[in-house]
């Protein structure tokens, strides 16, 4: 299973289609908030199901800020981060996935790319920014999970060249 996650895409609906176009085909979509409106467009622009949840600038949105979801044998959690605080720290993310017997956590906020195996047994991913990059770099991020038959996961940070 192929799995593309985005975040913090700020409106910017020509970034988004870019990565889609270079990446389908693709099992599953993933976005974690600050899509401002591209709720309303992302399940028309693709052919694979769409997992989406609200930002801190999704005022208007009736989007949830969290979803759980089955990934093959994997429980996932999908947040923004904004309200787990993130920016400092990723314990309440972490006490969250535990609390929603999830393994893998995926959030944005950040605008930085993450993957985290610190704790056994859970997988952390934040794909960073596709718009508004603040890594080293500056270079606009989405991630890839490949979920394996076997529950095998691999996660890989990926780069849209502007």
């Amino acid at each position: 299973m192929k799995v593309l996650i985005i975040s913090d895409s700020h409106g910017h609906n020509d970034r988004v289609r870019a990565v889609i176009k270079k990446e389908e085909p693709f099992d599953l979509l993933v976005h974690l908030g600050d899509a401002l409106g591209l709720e309303e467009l992302l399940p028309d622009m693709v052919s694979a199901p769409v997992v989406i949840v609200a930002g801190n600038c999704d005022f208007f949105s009736a989007l949830p800020f969290e979803m759980t979801f089955s990934l093959g044998p994997h429980r996932a959690l999908a947040v923004h981060g904004h309200m787990e605080f993130v920016s400092c720290g990723l314990d309440m993310l972490r006490e969250k996935a535990v609390k929603n017997g999830c393994d893998i956590v995926m959030f944005g906020h950040t605008h930085q790319p993450l993957i985290d195996w610190s704790q056994p047994g859970m997988l952390i991913l934040n794909p960073g920014s596709i718009t508004y990059p603040r890594q080293d770099g500056r270079e606009h991020s989405y991630m890839i999970l490949t979920v394996e038959e076997d529950g095998k996961l691999d996660a890989e940070v990926r780069y849209l060249k502007s």
